[in-house]
C-alpha cells in the first residue's frame, strides 16, 4: 500500500526539433522542489510524478526515466525499486468525470510495459464535497 500525501508541480514544455520532440524541464526548480520537501518531510520519499494526459509519448517516457534516477538517489528504502509511479490525469472531463490511472511498469525491456494499479481514495470530510463533483459528476 502507498500512501500519496503531497505533490509538487514541475513546469515542464515540450520543444520539437523536426520529428523530434524533446522534454524540457526546469532543472533549478525541481532540484530546490526536491531538497525543501527532503527538509520538510526527511522520512517520506518520492514515490513518483503527475502528468495530465491520456497516453503514454515520449514525455512521460522522459519524465519517467528522469523520476527513476530521482527515486534511486533516495536515502530512505522504498517499496518500489526505484521505479516512480505515474499518476495520469485526463484534463478532458469525459463524461464530466476527472479520469486518473495510477499505472506502474512491468518490465523495463527495450520497450517499457506499464500496468494499471488499483487505488482508492481517503477523504476528510472537508475534501470529500468538492472531490464527489470531480470524480462523479
Amino acid at each position: 500500500m502507498v500512501d500519496l500525501q503531497t505533490c509538487f508541480s514541475v513546469p515542464a514544455d515540450t520543444e520539437i526539433n523536426g520529428k523530434e520532440q524533446k522534454l524540457i524541464v526546469d532543472q533549478d526548480y525541481l532540484d530546490k522542489m526536491l531538497k525543501f520537501h527532503r527538509r520538510v518531510n526527511p522520512k517520506e520519499d518520492i514515490i513518483g510524478f503527475y502528468m495530465s494526459g491520456t497516453e503514454i509519448n515520449s514525455q512521460v517516457l522522459a519524465m519517467f526515466k528522469m523520476f527513476q534516477t530521482i527515486i534511486g538517489k533516495q536515502k530512505n528504502s522504498t517499496s518500489l525499486a526505484g521505479n516512480p509511479l505515474l499518476l495520469l490525469i485526463d484534463p478532458t472531463m469525459q463524461n464530466n468525470r476527472l479520469s486518473i490511472k495510477i499505472l506502474s511498469i512491468v518490465t523495463a525491456s527495450i520497450v517499457p510495459v506499464f500496468a494499471e494499479c488499483q487505488f482508492s481514495f481517503a477523504t476528510k470530510d472537508y475534501e470529500k464535497t468538492g472531490l464527489d463533483i470531480l470524480f462523479f459528476g
